[in-house]
């Protein structure tokens, strides 16, 4: 019989929630990414088409920088709108994945903090050519405000894609729908970083 797992202390329990809200919202923005694809490859609605399941099982395969790669490509040679919301959304996409990948994959540990709340804790090295050193405490307001970006560039990829979709649709619209203003999106990743071996 396993052991019962002991209740987790609160200054951890609202980093991990953070980090399992962040996981959730990621994972669904990187499928509306992959149908964003799927749809500059095959725009055709009717999912029962062979084109569309090789369309799903190509862009199932393929890793998130292949997928904004590939959009990125196509967008050379749509419309300059089309092109200018792809690539909004492709360095939106790169900017929250540095996120995503730091705080999910880096904090290791937490601490409680008595100004900010509780902290992740992130302390990382590397030897990719030269030692460095990545110290960062990480609230969880942080954490939540990468997960809540994550839901608004999914909203705007779906409105994207019911513009650019309009004609296939099979029922019969007044009107084609806007292209929405793209939203704002957050600064790149910084890292408080150290070279070790640096004078």
């Amino acid at each position: 019989m396993p052991s019962e797992i002991p209740e987790l202390p609160e200054h951890e329990r609202s980093i991990y929630l953070a980090i399992g809200r962040l996981a959730v919202e990621w994972n669904r923005t990187e499928e509306r990414l992959r149908a964003f694809l799927s749809y500059f490859i095959n725009p055709q609605t009717d999912k029962r088409r062979r084109g569309h399941l090789a369309t799903q099982i190509v862009v199932l395969e393929m890793g998130t920088v292949g997928v904004t790669q590939a959009l990125n490509a196509i967008a050379d040679s749509a419309q300059q709108e089309t092109k200018d919301a792809v690539e909004w959304i492709t360095e939106y996409y790169d900017r929250l994945r540095g996120y995503r990948n730091y705080f999910v994959h880096c904090i290791d540990d937490t601490t409680p903090s008595s100004d900010l709340g509780p902290l992740g804790v992130i302390i990382t090295l590397s030897a990719k050519g030269e030692l460095v050193q990545d110290k960062d405490f990480i609230t969880a307001a942080q954490i939540h405000e990468i997960a809540k970006h994550c839901e608004v560039l999914r909203t705007y990829i779906q409105q994207v894609l019911n513009y650019l979709g309009w004609g296939y649709t099979p029922t019969i619209r007044a009107a084609r729908p806007q292209l929405p203003e793209p939203p704002l999106m957050p600064e790149r990743l910084k890292k408080t970083r150290a070279y070790l071996l640096r004078p």
